[in-house]
């Protein structure tokens, strides 16, 4: 199967009770069995875009939902993992949505089991693609065939005293987003396995990959999950 990245998203916005608005983007059938698509990090709901083919084919609504500080969601500092669930709730409420799946991609697994945890009697189903468990400490583990970012984010989030530090580096992780996207995405693909270069470099998921980076921190106010 191959994914199609040229679906054109329809797009909204939900307000929330608390004043702040969430971003949501559907893909595939619009009549189809709806399913949320939580993005990676650093990302945005527009990520879903690569499904938008196959969502189609299969007969499925794909929804890709900006998380909070991201692309067009407003920044939520009160923000919990478990708390995700009550935002999906409230878009499902508005898009008059009763029974959903969700799908957590890489960064976004943690919130997809929020929601199975949270939202037993709306959530049917649960898909994690490429989640991360728990990583223990030492070396022996699968860290040594990470990326250098992401070894250096973990080490530092183990860390009470490395809040600032990591807040100190997210202009920096902005700008190169922003400047050297495509730099960006063609690393991943020279660093990633044969299957997942192909998707990248052939079978259009790359320009998806580089509209999320640029939806993920396109908003003034940006603060993301680094804080």
């Amino acid at each position: 199967m191959t994914a199609d990245p040229l679906g054109a998203p329809v797009s909204g916005q939900v307000a929330l009770d608390d004043g702040r608005r969430l971003a949501w983007y559907q893909f595939g059938k619009p009549s189809g069995s709806p399913v949320f698509y939580f993005h990676g990090f650093p990302g945005s709901g527009v990520e879903a875009r690569w499904g938008h083919g196959v969502a189609t084919t299969a007969g499925v609504r794909l929804i890709g939902l900006d998380r909070p500080g991201f692309g067009r969601s407003s920044f939520d500092s009160g923000r919990t993992i478990l708390g995700w669930a009550d935002d999906v709730l409230a878009v499902a409420e508005a898009l008059d949505v009763a029974q959903f799946s969700v799908l957590g991609m890489s960064g976004g697994a943690p919130y997809a089991l929020a929601c199975a945890a949270r939202l037993p009697e709306r959530v049917t189903r649960t898909m994690i693609v490429s989640g991360l468990g728990p990583m223990p400490e030492g070396r022996g583990g699968i860290e040594p065939g990470m990326t250098l970012f992401n070894r250096a984010g973990l080490w530092l989030a183990r860390r009470q005293w490395a809040g600032w530090l990591l807040d100190a580096g997210r202009p920096l992780v902005e700008h190169v987003l922003r400047r050297h996207t495509s730099r960006v995405v063609a690393h991943l693909a020279h660093i990633c396995g044969p299957r997942d270069r192909e998707a990248l470099e052939v079978l259009g998921v790359g320009p998806v990959l580089e509209e999320s980076f640029l939806q993920a921190v396109r908003s003034e106010e940006h603060t993301s999950e680094l804080q």
